[in-house]
C-alpha cells in the first residue's frame, strides 16, 4: 500500500447532527438541521439510539476555516463507514465510496480520504459538511478512525494532487475516449477499485477522465504525472497527447503474452513540454484494461510532481 505522512489541521471528532431517512435537500449548506438528533462521530448509530436500524442516515457539521491555510491540498478523513457514503462540502459532492441501491456495493473496510477542492473551503463564513450513508446490515454509520482535516507532509510537499472525483465509463472497443463528450460517463473516486463503486465483477476496458485547471507554476516546469497503481494495463493522454503506457503495446493493444505484472508497477510518466496549458482547462484521459479480480486506478498517489523531484518522491513513499 502506498502511504503518506499526515498532519492534522482540524479535528472534527465529536457531536454531529444526524437523522435517518434520505433527502438530497439535506446536502445544502442553508438547510436547517436544528431539530435533528446528535450523533457521536466516530461511533455506531446502533449504539447511539438507533439499535437495529438499517437504511439511510445523514450527518451534518458546521465548522470554521478562518485559521486554516489553504496553500496546500487538504483532505477530509472520515475513517471507516458502513456501508456506502457520499460527502458534500458546502453543497458540492467531493467524494464517495461504495454505491447505493439499487446497485448496492459495500465499502465498509475502505479508508475515506477525500481531497477538498481549494475553491470550496470558505474562510469568510461557516462551512457545512453533509455525509449521506447507507447501511445494508449489521453496524451502520461513521464507525471509527481519525476524523478531521489533514494535509500531507514530507515527500508530498511539492505534489499537486489530482485525487478525488473523476469521470468514468466502461467501453467495449478499447478506444481511449478522447474528447469531452458528456454521454455515458459516471462519477468515480480515484484512487479506489471500481468494484467498490458499483462495477462489481466488471472485467475489461474502461476510461477515466479528469478536467483541471493547471496553475502557472506547474505549466512552466517539467512535471511527471503519477497514477499510483493500476489494475492491470493503462494508456495515458493529456490534452490528446499520449504521454505513457504500462502493459499496452505502442499501438494501444494488449500484447499476445501479457503476463500479469503490470498491476504492481507504480505509474510515473514525464509530461512533454508545452502539453500542459497554464491557467486553462486540461484534460487527462486514462484507458484501463482489467483482466480479472480488482480493477482500475486503485491506489495513490495520483497527481503531478516536478520531474527533478520524482525519484526522491518515490523513495520517500512508504510501502506498507
Amino acid at each position: 500500500m502506498l502511504a503518506a505522512d499526515w498532519e492534522l489541521v482540524l479535528d472534527l471528532k465529536g457531536s454531529w447532527a444526524f437523522t435517518i431517512g434520505d433527502n438530497m435537500d439535506w446536502a445544502a449548506p442553508e438547510f436547517d438541521d436544528s431539530d435533528w438528533e446528535s450523533m457521536a462521530v466516530p461511533g455506531q448509530w446502533e449504539k447511539n439510539g438507533f439499535e437495529g436500524y438499517d437504511g439511510y442516515g445523514w450527518y451534518r457539521l458546521k465548522f470554521s476555516a478562518k485559521q486554516i491555510s489553504i496553500k496546500k491540498d487538504l483532505y477530509l478523513h472520515l475513517g471507516e463507514i458502513d456501508d456506502a457514503d457520499e460527502v458534500y462540502l458546502n453543497g458540492v459532492l467531493i467524494g464517495s465510496s461504495g454505491s447505493f441501491p439499487p446497485y448496492f456495493a459495500t465499502a465498509y473496510n475502505s479508508k475515506r480520504e477525500y481531497l477538498i477542492p481549494r475553491n470550496l473551503l470558505r474562510k469568510d463564513k461557516p462551512n457545512f459538511l453533509a455525509v449521506r450513508v447507507y447501511d445494508e446490515y449489521y453496524e451502520g454509520g461513521i464507525l471509527k478512525g481519525n476524523i478531521g482535516l489533514y494535509k500531507k507532509s514530507g515527500a508530498y510537499s511539492e505534489f499537486m494532487s489530482l485525487e478525488g472525483l473523476w469521470d468514468f465509463k466502461p467501453t467495449a472497443d478499447g478506444q481511449p475516449c478522447l474528447g469531452e463528450d458528456k454521454a455515458g460517463w459516471d462519477n468515480i473516486m480515484v484512487p479506489a477499485q471500481w468494484e467498490h463503486q458499483g462495477y462489481d465483477d466488471y472485467d475489461g476496458f474502461a476510461c477515466y477522465r479528469k478536467v483541471f485547471v493547471c496553475p502557472d507554476y506547474v505549466a512552466k516546469r517539467s512535471h511527471v504525472i503519477t497514477l499510483g497503481l493500476i489494475d492491470d494495463l493503462d494508456e495515458v493522454y493529456i490534452n490528446g497527447v499520449r504521454v505513457g503506457s504500462t502493459g499496452f503495446d505502442e499501438w494501444g493493444k494488449i500484447p499476445d503474452r501479457e503476463n500479469g505484472w503490470a498491476w504492481k508497477v507504480l505509474r510515473g510518466y514525464v509530461i512533454p513540454d508545452n502539453v500542459l496549458k497554464a491557467g486553462q482547462k486540461n484534460v487527462i484521459t486514462v484507458k484501463v484494461f482489467d483482466k480479472w479480480g480488482g480493477g482500475g486506478i486503485y491506489e495513490g498517489p495520483v497527481g503531478l510532481i516536478p520531474t527533478d523531484m520524482f525519484t526522491s518522491f518515490v523513495k520517500n513513499i512508504a510501502l506498507e
